[in-house]
């Protein structure tokens, strides 16, 4: 899996109010969002 495509876009979508707003992002299916939720940080 080639993750710099989906961290670019995650990045660019910034700010989020809830953690799981990355879930609205293309490309980021429920797989992903699990791997990577404990290293999203929201304020």
């Amino acid at each position: 899996m080639n993750i710099l495509p989906k961290a670019k876009a995650i990045i660019a979508k910034r700010p989020y109010k809830v953690v799981e707003d990355v879930m609205k992002i293309k490309g980021i299916i429920r797989k992903t969002f699990r791997a990577i939720r404990e290293f999203i940080v929201v304020k």
